[in-house]
């Protein structure tokens, strides 16, 4: 069970964090920090708790025709109302308490958030070099990301990825003249590991990513409702199970003459110090039978080579957390010297 104290950091954490991006949820963060019911309710949950509050709140919503609906753009048909939103907010909760408990204590923050393939994309091709590549992801969630080839990215300098994707993601790049024009990687296994893995074919759990989406950015929720038509379509498979111990050992049976890659965004941050080390361990003993990459989005976006036991890393970019833009984007010539 969390600590009172545990859950008004939190909140107050995230409401620093969703200033810009959401202002709902800024707004609300510190009121519920200060409030002592909703304190106590939340701490039958896990961290990152004001992700999963919220998101249990907004799941309790979609189905309800509650007047707090107003105040979330995405479910109000129109604009929302920017009046105060805490008294009505406060009421729903504490009227559906037992439905939000119900989500805190099965549900995780598992954010599918496929805009983070704008960096991934150009890196796997590059990484590739025009093999196959077999594709790991650490902590899946519902393996959207897994489908990544069948995406189009476009930035005010050109485009990369599939030309003939029914999905297109917008970016900013940055330096300009390193926008990248790659393909799609030839991806010829595509698998996830997570501990309580999303099934793209449920409802309910197809409706839980979207409650995970913040209330004013609509623009992700076409997007989303896209890429999980696309994961119907190609069934990535998501394993259960300890992406710790497990990831590198589906690194190693990627297909012989695949490229395996194994990748993570924000994941690391649920994570303790010891769990990061014990994954980088088996990485390194994994590659002691076959050499395999690691892509990561954490504060930066790094790339690292494991082979022979021994690790060497690059930090590639500065991306944002949802993929809005990438920042000092860079290819180092060791890099392609490693891919060869």
């Amino acid at each position: 069970m969390l600590t009172p104290e545990a859950v008004r950091e939190g909140f107050l954490a995230f409401s620093r964090h969703t200033e810009h991006d959401s202002p709902l949820y800024s707004r609300l963060s510190p009121l519920i920090a200060d409030d002592e019911d909703l304190v106590r309710l939340c701490q039958c949950g896990r961290m990152p708790i004001s992700n999963l509050f919220l998101g249990a709140v907004q799941a309790e919503l979609a189905k309800s025709g509650h007047p707090l609906r107003e105040w979330y753009p995405q479910l109000a048909g129109g604009p929302a109302r920017d009046d105060d939103p805490w008294p009505v907010f406060r009421a729903f909760v504490l009227e559906h308490r037992e439905a939000i408990r119900g989500h805190l204590t099965t549900r995780r923050v598992q954010t599918n958030e496929v805009g983070r393939t704008v960096y991934l994309l150009p890196t796997f091709a590059r990484l590739a070099a025009g093999r196959p590549v077999a594709l790991v992801e650490f902590g899946a969630s519902m393996g959207l990301n897994l489908c990544l080839d069948r995406f189009r990215v476009e930035t005010e300098a050109g485009s990369f990825g599939d030309p003939n994707a029914r999905l297109t993601l917008r970016t900013s790049w940055s330096p300009r003249e390193s926008t990248p024009t790659d393909g799609p990687p030839d991806v010829v296994s595509r698998v996830g590991v997570d501990l309580h893995p999303l099934d793209v074919a449920s409802e309910a759990d197809r409706d839980w990513l979207r409650a995970l989406l913040w209330p004013e950015q609509a623009e992700r929720r076409p997007i989303l409702d896209l890429a999980m038509q696309i994961a119907q379509e190609l069934r990535p498979r998501v394993w259960q199970g300890d992406a710790v111990e497990e990831t590198a050992k589906h690194a190693l049976l990627a297909p012989a003459d695949a490229v395996p890659i194994v990748f993570q965004t924000h994941v690391f941050y649920q994570l303790s110090a010891e769990q990061i080390e014990r994954f980088h361990a088996s990485m390194l003993g994994a590659s002691r039978e076959r050499a395999m990459w690691f892509v990561s989005r954490h504060d930066d976006l790094r790339v690292t080579r494991y082979e022979d036991g021994r690790a060497r890393g690059f930090v590639i970019a500065s991306p944002h957390h949802h993929g809005r833009w990438v920042r000092e984007w860079t290819w180092p010539a060791e890099l392609d010297a490693l891919c060869e």
